[in-house]
Order: C-alpha cells, then sequence, then structure tokens
C-alpha cells in the first residue's frame, strides 16, 4: 500500500471553516501504484459529510485504466473513473460512475461516524498517469452549545 496522505491539502477545518475542500495531485510516473491494492488517499474527520469527488485526469496512463475511491466500500466515492482519458473529469454520482455517497447519487452524502481514511484502488499498475483528486466535505460537528467547548 502507498500511503498518498503525505501532503494532502485541506481547507482549514480546525480554524471554523464549514466547508472542508481536500485536494492531492497523484503522479503515477513519480510513484507507481500496484493493481487491485488500496493506496491511502485522504484521511477525514469524523463528522464529516460527504458532497462531492471529482478525478480529473492530467496525463492518461496510455492503457485502459480505471480507479474507484471509498473506505470500507472501495468505490463508495468514486466507481471506476477512467484515468486514461483526459478529455473530462469524473464526478461522483454522475451517470459514468454512480456512486452511493454523493448528493448526485442514490443517498443524501455520506456522514463520518470515525475518523476515515479513503483509499484509492487501481484497476491496473498504474505509472504513467497523472491527476487530481478533489473532495469536498461539510463540517457538521457542533461548534456551538458544545459542553467540552
Amino acid at each position: 500500500m502507498t500511503d498518498l496522505t503525505v501532503g494532502q491539502s485541506t481547507d482549514p477545518v480546525a480554524q471554523g471553516a464549514v466547508v472542508a475542500h481536500y485536494e492531492k495531485i497523484v503522479d503515477c510516473a513519480a510513484v507507481n501504484l500496484a493493481a487491485a491494492t488500496a493506496h491511502e488517499l485522504f484521511d477525514i474527520p469524523a463528522g464529516m459529510l460527504h458532497l462531492s469527488t471529482v478525478v480529473e485526469p492530467l496525463t492518461a496512463e496510455g492503457a485502459a485504466a480505471t480507479i474507484d475511491i471509498g473506505d470500507a466500500d472501495p468505490d463508495a466515492l468514486i466507481d471506476g473513473a477512467d484515468v486514461n482519458q483526459i478529455a473530462t473529469p469524473h464526478v461522483s454520482g454522475d451517470a459514468v460512475t454512480a456512486e452511493v455517497y454523493s448528493l448526485q447519487g442514490a443517498s443524501a452524502g455520506k456522514l463520518l461516524l470515525a475518523d476515515t481514511t479513503f483509499t484509492l484502488t487501481p484497476s491496473i499498475l498504474l505509472d504513467a498517469a497523472v491527476f487530481r483528486v478533489k473532495s469536498i466535505w461539510i463540517d457538521m460537528r457542533s461548534a456551538l452549545n458544545d459542553p467540552a467547548a
């Protein structure tokens, strides 16, 4: 497993932002990703509600290749995004990648009840693709009337 969470960027959730934006550019030419292996992508804290995740291919893999992004459900956020086609970004819940956990999908997002690591699982060995992954979350943790505050 490759840990891609190092250097992940996010808006400062801890500083009171209501919407958190996680982003990572994955460069498979620099770090090859083994096929059918879950690679750690984002660490998301408990109390966050998923809105949408987008995979934007920047450099094609050069062969048919897809990725899934999820947690215990390996394709909860992205199911089969094509990283060999750079023309179109893949949005969670769209007609191409019909995931359950998005506001466009079958449910109204995914509320995390525990800190969760989301993983990226490629269909083949990725050694050339470069793609950006963006994930938008709402912070549902209460900052008002919190007896711990």
